[in-house]
């Protein structure tokens, strides 16, 4: 069995994890930073996003698109580190925002809201919560080709 080593703790809640350059960025959601970890667990604060960060992803020269998750915004970071409204989906989105998909090109191929998983939860209302996930999962999920992305 591989060994496993921590590189990193005190950390509150993080999630969306995306690999970019030898390090790992993550949203680290109640302390509203964004981290790129690099392998020897040297840690980096690349943003600050007061209406708590989500989803990552890349553009094709690599700045970073950030999720805003309460003001219902896509965030770039510029090449000095500032960070700048790349899209204002407010209208589109009625819930907070959470995951993005954004694909090689740069294109944003999804989003994910909180109301998409509230509709879920309610169309399986009659299920029980502790059930198993091979019983409750999608059994044909959609995929994305690695190459695509």
């Amino acid at each position: 069995m591989p060994e496993f080593t921590t590189l990193v703790s005190g950390l509150s809640f993080t999630e969306c994890p995306r690999w970019r350059d030898g390090r790992l960025h993550v949203s680290d959601f109640y302390t509203h930073r964004v981290f790129a970890f690099a392998m020897d667990g040297t840690a980096e604060t690349i943003a600050h996003v007061p209406q708590q960060p989500s989803g990552l992803g890349f553009l094709p020269d690599g700045r970073l698109l950030i999720v805003s998750m309460r003001d219902r915004k896509i965030l770039r970071r510029e090449t000095d580190g500032s960070l700048v409204t790349h899209a204002d989906v407010s209208a589109l989105a009625p819930g907070f925002l959470n995951d993005m998909l954004v694909d090689r090109d740069g294109r944003l191929s999804g989003l994910f809201t909180d109301s998409d998983l509230a509709r879920l939860l309610e169309r399986r209302r009659d299920e029980q919560i502790d059930r198993p996930i091979s019983e409750v999962m999608t059994v044909r999920p959609l995929t994305i080709n690695l190459d695509a992305i």
